[in-house]
């Protein structure tokens, strides 16, 4: 009769865990959305003239450079860089616009927003500026 006694502790016991187990949903909070840490910086670059873009990234390995540049009658360069947190790109245009492409959606689109997947400006002739990129 005492293992009866033992088994039905047991099983109370075992019960009584169950049901406080049973409450630990309530208390665990769900998984909090992920965001990327990182993407990657892809610009195209494309106009007439002398036109110059340098950008300096800070990646998973550190901090990279990377340039393009216009030379002569219409010019086309693009620069890829992976794995970046966060992006400032000079530029300095020419005598003619420069039409800017950020092909990427991992990093914010400092001209507006993506339509289409692209995030595209142009640069107006005869001026410089800096160019912010990060993380979405």
């Amino acid at each position: 009769m005492r293992t009866g006694l033992r088994t039905y502790a047991i099983i109370a016991l075992t019960g009584i865990g169950l049901a406080a187990c049973a409450g630990a949903p309530d208390s665990v909070q769900a998984p909090a959305e992920t965001f990327a840490t990182t993407g990657d910086l892809e610009l195209r670059a494309s106009g007439s003239g002398n036109w110059d873009i340098d950008c300096v990234a800070v990646t998973g390995r550190g901090e990279a450079n990377a340039s393009v540049k216009g030379r002569g009658s219409t010019s086309t360069d693009m620069l890829f860089v992976h794995d970046v947190s966060n992006a400032a790109c000079t530029y300095q245009t020419g005598a003619s616009p420069v039409t800017l492409k950020l092909m990427e959606e991992g990093l914010t689109c400092p001209f507006g927003a993506f339509e289409s997947g692209i995030c595209q400006t142009i640069l107006p002739a005869e001026t410089s500026g800096t160019l912010q990129f990060s993380v979405k």
